[in-house]
């Protein structure tokens, strides 16, 4: 769990923006932009669950589980089999006719699809990432460890900036917050089977450098 309290984040974000009188709605909304940011880059041990859930005959999808944002893999327990994930076209290119026990899957939309098209009902292991819930309390933390936390700080204020239309400040920040994440992703790779705090999402961390250099492209550091 974090150290920092959505209070101390609301105090210290408004002193970095440089203003006493942002309310508490517009400093929540950009803790928790923020927070979520942080949240997308890392593959954090705390957002991950998983569920188990039936096939059925002759039907080639089931249902994403519910709040899922990525699927990270299905496993076929009932012959203890994890499935291969395919790209989509690839999967759309094969017969739709139930011919066996499944051997692959890939999600579209708000379902996941298999391939061969399951012929019996099989049970289905799925672990999947979601969204850390939103800050709401003023005594809430987050549910990453606290050396996280500056990097919550960091793109709550680049968020806020953004926000007041300050976009060479906001620039700055975000930058300063990618260099952190980059920093601590490092030790996480090093120690994330003792820690348990994961490993970096390359795409996640990517669409945080790619929003800098657009920032950059308008002349905003």
């Amino acid at each position: 769990m974090g150290y920092m309290t959505l209070a101390n984040f609301r105090t210290d974000v408004q002193s970095a923006l440089g203003s006493s009188g942002i309310d508490n709605a517009r400093l929540d909304r950009w803790i928790n932009f923020g927070y979520h940011d942080l949240g997308g880059s890392v593959d954090f041990e705390s957002l991950e669950t998983n569920t188990s859930t039936n096939t059925v005959s002759s039907t080639q999808t089931i249902a994403v589980p519910s709040l899922a944002e990525i699927v990270k893999l299905v496993k076929d327990t009932t012959n203890d089999k994890l499935l291969g994930w395919i790209p989509k076209a690839e999967l759309f290119r094969r017969a739709i006719t139930p011919t066996a026990t499944p051997t692959n899957w890939t999600r579209h939309g708000d379902l996941i699809y298999f391939t061969p098209v399951p012929n019996a009902i099989i049970a289905m292991f799925i672990v999947y990432k979601i969204a850390p819930t939103r800050l709401t309390s003023s005594g809430a933390v987050t549910v990453f460890a606290d050396i996280w936390d500056p990097a919550v700080f960091l793109l709550s204020v680049h968020h806020g900036l953004l926000a007041l239309g300050q976009e060479a400040r906001s620039a700055s920040w975000l930058g300063r917050a990618i260099s952190y994440i980059g920093s601590r992703i490092t030790e996480v790779d090093m120690h994330a089977t003792a820690s348990g705090l994961g490993a970096s999402l390359p795409g996640g961390l990517q669409a945080l450098q790619q929003r800098l250099v657009g920032l950059q492209n308008q002349g905003g550091s």
